[in-house]
């Protein structure tokens, strides 16, 4: 038996394996001191849908090796559940299997911004640890790191008035993600997630299982169009 109280796990991402903005803080960068291009965003959700490529700006999903076009990730995000007291199993999904993936309020995308932090602290954060880039900090554990605090507390999208479909029972729990990579020749291929989960809540949650769901799709967009069909293969990484 698991109890959910404090839980701290990382995730490595291989990336050779794997009309938007409605919320007033949803943010994204996409990653670039390695030789992986990885779409983060704020509120727990990597790969854009191929949405970089839909409007214009250009912007990778999961692309590796970087300029090459050759994408490895639709979309993906943290999949969380467990028993309450009473027995009743609760799960929350920062994504899902959407054709057109996150728009503000799509079911199955049911972490935001974390309503409680004030300020810069809800951005995602750059930091760097080489001391010429504008992002240095001491603090910093990685060439790029990027820092995202986000929530399944809120049943409407933050900044609106847009409920998040189906999600009416939400764990209370909050999230705090740093993404790492590095600029070495032996860490070009990856980039390493660390998330840990803390129960916010009143309830006691049991048999918890964490996961990293992807929805992985292998593509050269030079030669097969991102909106062109293909095949999409959801994966999950699960951690208990």
């Amino acid at each position: 038996m698991k109890s959910l109280r404090l839980l701290t796990i990382s995730i490595g991402i291989l990336a050779f394996n794997f009309g938007l903005i409605g919320q007033a803080s949803f943010q994204e960068k996409t990653t670039n001191a390695s030789n992986v291009r990885l779409n983060v965003t704020n509120i727990g959700t990597f790969g854009n849908a191929f949405r970089g490529y839909r409007d214009g700006t250009g912007n990778p999903s999961g692309e590796y090796p970087a300029g090459s076009g050759i994408e490895h990730l639709f979309e993906g995000g943290i999949w969380i559940g467990g028993k309450e007291n009473g027995g009743q199993v609760v799960v929350s999904t920062s994504a899902y299997d959407a054709p057109q993936g996150y728009a503000p309020g799509r079911g199955g995308f049911e972490f935001s911004i974390d309503s409680t932090i004030t300020g810069a602290a809800r951005n995602l954060q750059e930091k760097s640890s080489l001391f010429d880039s504008r992002y240095f900090s001491p603090n910093a554990v990685s060439h790029q790191d990027y820092i995202a605090t986000f929530s399944d507390a809120n049943i409407v999208v933050p900044g609106t008035q847009i409920p998040i479909n189906d999600h009416t029972r939400p764990m209370n729990v909050k999230v705090e993600m740093q993404t790492y990579n590095w600029n070495y020749s032996f860490t070009d291929f990856m980039v390493i997630v660390n998330l840990k989960f803390t129960n916010e809540g009143n309830n006691t949650y049991q048999d918890v299982y964490t996961a990293l769901w992807n929805n992985a799709v292998v593509r050269n967009i030079n030669i097969t169009a991102a909106g062109a069909g293909g095949e999409y293969s959801p994966v999950f990484l699960t951690i208990d």
